[in-house]
């Protein structure tokens, strides 16, 4: 039997540590009636939070500080609930975590996302442990789903993105979802050029 794809993998809801539990249940409620492209359909935006956190937990069974931000990675940037909230519920290592996730605001994507590439080149990797961990799953997850759905624009500008991504993220801690990501970009500039073979002939 062919193994799946790396970031094909499902999440243990029944191992889940409770703090993991409480931080699905924050987000859920956060996140509200937000939708994610799941396989073209919509889809709960649950459905992208549980595939961040399964590639997590795969890769890191024992590191509950990084599931946990693997929820709550999107809240800042995507709902009304503020650090503060996170703050309150989880204390000052997640909020500071999901803080260096959300994406920094510029003046469009590519400034966005440089700012938020330089927050990470300067984090600390024990400070920054989980943060730097739940963003390598996150990128995995979106751009991984991308690939499987045959979303052509999105991977090229992930493609496009990866280099830099990489810089700033990439530490020892975080390998393992690195390799990952690097079997997508293999796969993702395979397709690429693919496609541009088809269009040319």
């Amino acid at each position: 039997m062919q193994s799946p794809p790396p970031w094909d993998i499902h999440l243990s809801l029944d191992e889940m540590h409770p703090l993991v539990k409480s931080a699905r249940a924050f987000a859920i409620e956060a996140h509200g009636t937000q939708t994610y492209s799941w396989k073209w359909k919509p889809q709960p935006y649950v459905r992208h939070l549980d595939h961040t956190v399964s590639l997590v937990q795969h890769s890191y069974p024992d590191e509950i500080n990084a599931q946990i931000v693997g929820y709550l990675h999107d809240v800042i940037e995507d709902t009304s609930r503020t650090y503060d909230d996170i703050l309150r519920e989880f204390g000052s290592v997640i909020a500071d975590n999901v803080l260096l996730c959300s994406d920094k605001v510029g003046l469009d994507r590519d400034d966005s996302k440089a700012l938020t590439n330089a927050a990470f080149a300067r984090a600390d990797d024990l400070i920054y442990e989980p943060a730097l961990r739940a963003k390598a799953a996150d990128r995995l997850a979106n751009w991984g789903l991308s690939l499987e759905d045959g979303k052509t624009k999105k991977c090229a500008r992930y493609l496009a993105e990866y280099p830099s991504f990489r810089e700033a993220i990439a530490r020892p801690l975080n390998s393992k979802l690195i390799d990952e990501l690097e079997v997508v970009n293999d796969q993702a500039h395979r397709n690429l050029q693919d496609i541009k073979h088809r269009f040319s002939t």
